[in-house]
This record gives structure tokens, C-alpha cells and sequence, in this order.
């Protein structure tokens, strides 16, 4: 059974619980570029612009053609032979403890990967670079990967070789991931070669640049990487190409295949390196050669001033706890590097991650986007929602009963993945957060009437009769990627959480429609209960733990398949999701229910930990054995104020759903990385534990963490609220008697009531809010 805990978790704790994700990547680009790299965690770097699943059918012809990958290894002493080169890279590559990778300490996304092998430490320091230094304009600008390999450190007493050589095996896009653990990435699932013959061309000693060519010109440009020169002469290049299809019987599978390596070698001496430039597509000389005359460090300089700029808002968060920090401050820029730009659309788009699903999933992005709200991103959001709102209307439903209608939301067709009957909800969500959170004048002129028609869209859909479903609720349609059209309760939660935050923000607005949807959401509400209860009185029945029989929630009180309850998704998209939505209070027995199956229920019996995230699904530590974003139960804990579980589930999103080492999310334990999943979760329960300002009350840290308070305290400065951007700091001594408390209370629109709740400190004798002594009661200061 899960482990429990007498005290709140913090992120030291959580750390030591739940070991670290290995087989990660992470993605390198600019904003809103059409292209990325991604550089997986043995520095191996996939230029792809098809994907591994094939989500992004934006992609020039000619840029899926020639997708590449590019594998460095490095070896100890000045030469290695063409057969051992080709054996380690044809056996495949698994996760050896020998690799670790980081983030340089920089405003600019920098990835190190190191690696350890005898007595040298390598690295590889990569970026990625669009000419000028500029924003895109047209999404395809020609994008750029500078790397760095560099003898880092050598243990001079055991060193007994002089040089080292470095082999880069330029390939086509062959790898493929998976969410399961152990098998998230796989290679050679497509012929390996490059499509076009390579070749090199440059002085071996690099006294000028050495260029890898193809042969080919067809395509307008040729040169695949290049490398700059070295002024010392200390580094030789050479190019061992291949003789390509050269019998009848010949097999991609063959297990003496050899590849083409470019192997360079180098001093094996402490601060020795040398620079690869490797663009996304190929390149002509023209344009190779003003990137080359920048340079490494120049390059950089202008990396760094544009990722200042794309990075800078009024929102600044500042936490006790370092690992918590990273996450923070990584956040955006992992997010903004899976955006895209396309030149025949226009509009920028936040992409749900990179490499494997370079497609949208709006519920997903609508979680994304609200957590780029709280931490001040607000302008970003509402460029990222516009394609929503210009394909309002041209999509149909993901439904068999429902046609298009000009108030359903629905995700661009040019970035389709799986559509979900939900997304409607989620982009009314998220567009309404917006609205809420920024007030923007622009922004609501351009988007209340939309909001509006999505609500009707709600209404009307719940209305319709002409399915053998139930009534009330939304007709059945697809909930997951188990593409089964059913009444999921999921459906029904975001399109209620649409239609109430829509409520919010006509009531704040003073616009009299909000009486009407909101007379819509309270009938939705009431339905929707009325049917649930009806269902769960005729639900089979589990036997706890102390012998108490509890009903087993169904994940759909209408239209459904019996697989449902069975499917891992059921926990990540189903009944727990209400209590976050509002339509089920956290205590009502159902919820209550719901929540126990995960934490005592017979699947328990055979759970495996850190296994397939497809098997019956628990909450371990209070995390989901599915999909971390989807801890619904941690917003339950909110709720009830039960902070143990509240702060084991919190903490255990960055510490069992991201890498410990980049910070980057994943979608499954082990699966799918270069998302952001379980940072929006994590982002979204921090400001609602410390900010709760979706009604006329303004309640402030009921349930934020102890350890925010101590080592320092949290200082928050103008961060986005419903009531206008609010600034936090509190700090608490360190023999926890005195707490200080700084609040500025938000100006845009005056709550009813600003309530501070103090946290529960065992020996708290004096508070002190604004510099002046404070005396709560019952736990809280009314300012």
C-alpha cells in the first residue's frame, strides 16, 4: 500500500521518495519557429520536422524527406575502427548512468549532456540560434543548433592517452517513443540511412570550416552541418562514407551493417572543444557562411538577449525550495519552444510538446496556457488562443449526434491530433481564464461574443434528444484516445468549468447575460448531480480495506462501455476530474468514493511501481500510476484542507512526473518527454493554494506549503489575479515564532473581503502583516 506520512512533504522529501526518469529528451528552439531539435539523453539530436508519431502535418515535404539524426560518441585515444563506431550505434542506445544532463545557468535555454567514461568527463553544450537574433516573422527561418564538445575534466593520474576522438554518425529520422516505461524510445523504425549521399568537404585539420555535404543538389540546398575552423590545429577531421546499396540481398536489419561517421579527433586535455553547426534543414553555402561568421559565443550573446526579451514580465516568483525554483523559471521557455509559427497560417500556436506530439490537444493546452496566466505570461496566452478563436464554428464535434455548430470550439484542423468533445470546454476555459485574469480591452472585444455563442453551444447540446443516451447531459462523444464515443463525465466537467469561469467573467464585467448562463450552469449542475446519484445507486460495490463496501463511481452516469472502468484513463479522465470542475464538492460521499478506489481499492493487489502506465490504475504517494497531470485527487485535497496529502501529491508532480535534471514533464512515468504536463498541474495548485479569487472573497494562503514560509520565505510580486496582479511575501523566523507578512492587495477591482489564512506552525506566537503586529482569529486576519 502507498506510504503515508504524519507531516507535509516538501521538495527534499519528495525527491528522496520518487528516483529519477531516464530515458528523457528535451526540446531546443526558438519561439514560435516552425522547426526544433530534440536532444535525447546520450546527446543524440533528432532534426525532425515529420515526428515520431506524425502529429505534424504542417511540415514541408521536403523537410519530413530529409529529417535527421544526429548520434555523437566519443572514445579515448586518436583513432576507433569503422566496425566498433557502427556496433554502438546499431546496438542501440539505453540510459547507462554515464549521462547527465542540465541547463547552463543562463537566461538563454542552454543543454549540457555530459558523460562520464574512465577518467574523462565530456561535454556537449548545445543551443539553438535563428539568424539576427530576432523574433520569426514567417515561422521557417532558417534555424540552427550550435555545439560545443568539450574535455571537461581529466583525472591526470590515470589518463594514459594524449588524444580522444569523437564520432558523429549523421542519420535519417529513426526513432520512435512510446508512454510505456522501458520502451520509450525506439530506434530503427525507419531505414537509418540519410536519403541523399554525404560527403565531406574541408581541410582535415580544419584549418578552415569542413562542411558534410550532400551529393545531391535537387533539393537547393546542400550542406547538412558544418564545422568551424580551428585556428590551433589541434583537431582532424575524417569522413568514413559508406558504399551505399550495394547488392541485391541487401538488408537495412543486416547485423554487420556499417554507417557513415564523421570522426574528429582532439587533445584528450582539460578545456580542449570544438564547434558543430547544425542546421534543420539543409543549408546553402550563403546562408551557412553568415552563421558560421558569428560564431559560438556571438551566436550565443544574441540567444541570450532574445530569450531575455521573450522572458520578461512584471510577474515575478521567487520560492524557498531550488528544485521548485528551476521548474518555475524553466516553465516558459519549455513551453514557448514548442510553439510554432507556420508561414501559411500566420498565427502562432502553442504545440502540446516536441517530437512526439507536435499537434495540439486543446483540454491539455488549456491547462498549459491558465498556469502561463498565473505566472504572467498573459500576452503569450491570448496570441496562442487566437487560432481557437478563428476556428470556431469550422469544426464538428467529436460526436455522432452533434453537427457543426458557429458556437463550438473545436482545435485547428492543421494541428489535429485526437479530437475531444471536451476541447470545447477546455478552450472556453481558458479563453474566459484570460479574460478574467487580464481584464485586456482588446482581448474582450475581440472575444465575448465567441465566449457567449460557446455557452449556447453547451446549452443546445445538452438539450438535444436526438441520441438514446440521457438527457441533460452532453450526447456521447470521444473523451480520450480511446476514441469511444460515450457520456463521459469528463465532457461534461470541462464544459461546465468553460461555462461557469464565462459566468465569472460576464459578472465581473457587469455584462447582464451572466444571469442567464449562469441559470444555465446551476440547471447543469442539478442535472448532472440528480443523474450521477441515480447511477452510483445502482453501481457494484468494492470492499475496503476495514471491510466497508464502497460503490465503484462510474466514469459515465449515461452512454458508456463497460471497458471504461478497466482503461488506465480511467482515473486520469474520469470521475475525480468533477470536484476541479465544480460540479461535485469534494466532500460529497460519491467524491469521497471516487478518491478511495485509487488509494485502497483490490487493483492494489497488483500494482507494480514505476511499471506500465497501463495497468489498473492507483494513486501512488497520491500521484496518478497513469498520467501525473492528471492528479484530480490533489485538487480534492485542496479543498478538504488536508495538507499531508495535499503537499505529498503537490511535490510529487516535479518529482515523479518531470526529469529531476531538466525539468522538463512527461506524459507517462518514463514516456513521452518535452512536454510540460505535470508543471501546469503543479503551477495551477500552487497560486490556487496561495490565491483563491473566484468569488467576491479574496482568500490568500490557506493552503500554500510550510516549507514556502522557511529558508527565506516566498516573495510573489504582481502576480495575475481576478481581481487585478497582487504581490505576496511572507517569511517566518527561523525558531517558527514570528511570521511576517507582506500583502498589497490587488487594485483593479476590490474584493469584498481580503482574508489571510495563517499557516498551522506549531509554536507561532507573533504575526506581523505589513509591518505591523497582527492578532488572528481562528487562524485568519481580515484585511
Amino acid at each position: 500500500m502507498q506510504h503515508t506520512t504524519s507531516i507535509e512533504w516538501d521538495a527534499a522529501r519528495a525527491l528522496q521518495e520518487w528516483p529519477d526518469q531516464r530515458g528523457i529528451w528535451n526540446t531546443l528552439s526558438w519561439r514560435d519557429s516552425l522547426y526544433e531539435f530534440n536532444v535525447f539523453y546520450d546527446g543524440a539530436i533528432a532534426a525532425s520536422a515529420y515526428g515520431a508519431y506524425g502529429f505534424n502535418r504542417r511540415a514541408f515535404p521536403e523537410d519530413q524527406l530529409m529529417g535527421f539524426t544526429l548520434t555523437p560518441q566519443f572514445y579515448l585515444g586518436g583513432s576507433v575502427s569503422h566496425e566498433n563506431a557502427s556496433y554502438h550505434v546499431r546496438r542501440g542506445r539505453y540510459p547507462d548512468g554515464q549521462h547527465r544532463c542540465s541547463w547552463a545557468d543562463s537566461k538563454a535555454p542552454v543543454l549540457i549532456v555530459e558523460k562520464a567514461s574512465g577518467e574523462v568527463l565530456f561535454e556537449q553544450r548545445q543551443f539553438a540560434h535563428v539568424q539576427g537574433g530576432r523574433p520569426t516573422k514567417r515561422g521557417d527561418e532558417p534555424l540552427f543548433l550550435w555545439l560545443r564538445f568539450t574535455v571537461k575534466d581529466v583525472v591526470d593520474i590515470l589518463n594514459d592517452v594524449d588524444r580522444l576522438t569523437v564520432v558523429l554518425t549523421p542519420q535519417n529520422d529513426h526513432i520512435s517513443t512510446s508512454m510505456d516505461a522501458f520502451n520509450n524510445i525506439i530506434l530503427f523504425n525507419k531505414p537509418p540511412f540519410y536519403p541523399l549521399p554525404l560527403d565531406y568537404a574541408g581541410p582535415a585539420d580544419l584549418s578552415g570550416p569542413g562542411f558534410l555535404r550532400a551529393m545531391n543538389q535537387e533539393f537547393g540546398r546542400r550542406n547538412r552541418l558544418a564545422i568551424p575552423a580551428q585556428p590551433k590545429g589541434e583537431c582532424a577531421v575524417t569522413w568514413i562514407p559508406i558504399k551505399r546499396f550495394l547488392e541485391d540481398n541487401f538488408e537495412y536489419a543486416k547485423p554487420a551493417i556499417l554507417f557513415e561517421h564523421l570522426m574528429v579527433g582532439m587533445p584528450c586535455r582539460k578545456g580542449a572543444f570544438f564547434d558543430v553547426l547544425l542546421p534543420f534543414r539543409q543549408e546553402d553555402d550563403e546562408t551557412m557562411a553568415s552563421e558560421l561568421a558569428l560564431g559560438f559565443e556571438g551566436a550565443l550573446s544574441e540567444t541570450k538577449t532574445f530569450w531575455a526579451r521573450q522572458l520578461q514580465t512584471s510577474t515575478s516568483i521567487h520560492v524557498p525550495e531550488p528544485y521548485v525554483q528551476a521548474h518555475l523559471d524553466h516553465y516558459a521557455p519549455l513551453s514557448f519552444m514548442v510553439s510554432e509559427r507556420h508561414p501559411q497560417i500566420g498565427d502562432p500556436a502553442l504545440l502540446t510538446g516536441g517530437y512526439s506530439y507536435q499537434g495540439i490537444w486543446p483540454t491539455a493546452q488549456a491547462l498549459q496556457m491558465a498556469a502561463l496566466e498565473r505566472l504572467g505570461y498573459g500576452d503569450a496566452v491570448a496570441s496562442y488562443l487566437e487560432i481557437f478563436r478563428k476556428a470556431q464554428g469550422a469544426v464538428k464535434p467529436p460526436s455522432r449526434h452533434l453537427e457543426k455548430h458557429p458556437g463550438y470550439f473545436g482545435n485547428d484542423p492543421r494541428y489535429k491530433a485526437v479530437d475531444w468533445l471536451s476541447d470545447h470546454g477546455a478552450i472556453l476555459y481558458a479563453a474566459g481564464f484570460h479574460g478574467l485574469l487580464s481584464m485586456d480591452p482588446a482581448f474582450l472585444d475581440k472575444w465575448l461574443e465567441p465566449l457567449v455563442r460557446g455557452c449556447e453551444w453547451i446549452q443546445e447540446a445538452r438539450l438535444n434528444t436526438l441520441h438514446n443516451g440521457i438527457k441533460g447531459l452532453l450526447p456521447a462523444g470521444v473523451a480520450n484516445d480511446a476514441m469511444t464515443e460515450e457520456q463521459q463525465t469528463w465532457n461534461d466537467a470541462w464544459a461546465y468549468k468553460g461555462l461557469s469561469t464565462t459566468v465569472l467573467l460576464l459578472k465581473r464585467l457587469s455584462d447582464p447575460r451572466w444571469e442567464t448562463l449562469d441559470a444555465w450552469a446551476r440547471e447543469y449542475r442539478e442535472t448532472f448531480q440528480r443523474i450521477l446519484r441515480q447511477a452510483v445507486a445502482s453501481a457494484p460495490t468494492w470492499t475496503a480495506p476495514n471491510g466497508e463496501k464502497v460503490p465503484l463511481i462510474p466514469t459515465s452516469p449515461g452512454e458508456a462501455l463497460p471497458a471504461s472502468l478497466k482503461h488506465a484513463f480511467y482515473l486520469d479522465t474520469g470521475p475525480m476530474v468533477l470536484a476541479w470542475a465544480g460540479l461535485m464538492a469534494a466532500d460529497d460521499p460519491i467524491m469521497r468514493a471516487s478518491v478511495r478506489w485509487y488509494r485502497e481499492g483490490p487493483q492494489w493487489r497488483l500494482y507494480r511501481p514505476y511499471s506500465n502506465h497501463a495497468q489498473a490504475a492507483v494513486l501512488d504517494r497520491e500521484i496518478s500510476s497513469c498520467e501525473p497531470c492528471y492528479s484530480w485527487n490533489i485538487y480534492h485535497s485542496l479543498e478538504l484542507g488536508e495538507r499531508e496529502r495535499f503537499s505529498m501529491g503537490l511535490y510529487g508532480l516535479l518529482a515523479a512526473g518531470a526529469s529531476q535534471q531538466t525539468f522538463g514533464g512527461t506524459e507517462t512515468r518514463e514516456g513521452i518527454s518535452g512536454t510540460v504536463f505535470s508543471q501546469f498541474t503543479f503551477i495551477q495548485l500552487t497560486m490556487n493554494a496561495a490565491i483563491e479569487d473566484q468569488t467576491d472573497e479574496l482568500h490568500l494562503l490557506r493552503m500554500l506549503p510550510l516549507a514556502f514560509f522557511k529558508n527565506g520565505g516566498f516573495d510573489w510580486q504582481h502576480v495575475p489575479s481576478a481581481f487585478g496582479p497582487l504581490s505576496l511575501k511572507a517569511e517566518i523566523s527561523e525558531d517558527e515564532h514570528r511570521l511576517e507578512i507582506t500583502v498589497e492587495p490587488p487594485t483593479r477591482q476590490q474584493p469584498s473581503a481580503v482574508i489571510l489564512h495563517m499557516p498551522p506552525f506549531s509554536f507561532l506566537e507573533s504575526v506581523y502583516v505589513n509591518g505591523s503586529a497582527a492578532s488572528p482569529s481562528e487562524g485568519q486576519i481580515t484585511l
